[in-house]
């Protein structure tokens, strides 16, 4: 079994993990916080049906995000 469980879509679990990264350029998807940062969303992606899934996965970036756009009421 992955380390990242199983696809919630196919059930298959040939998932790998994209980790952020500036590096992606174009490719790089988050949110910005500011006129000079975004916080970069990590990726799973299912290579069986090509499934993919973003979060942030770092708690001081989702309270940054908070802070910035409060909780939607």
């Amino acid at each position: 079994m992955s380390a990242f469980g199983v696809c919630p879509n196919c059930g298959q679990d040939d998932i790998i993990r994209i980790p952020p990264s500036t590096a992606a350029g174009q490719g790089a998807s988050g949110v910005p916080v500011n006129a000079l940062r975004l916080i970069l969303f990590a990726r799973l992606i299912c290579l069986t049906c090509g499934l993919v899934r973003e979060w942030v996965d770092d708690r001081d970036k989702l309270d940054q995000l908070r802070a910035k756009y409060g909780r939607q009421q």
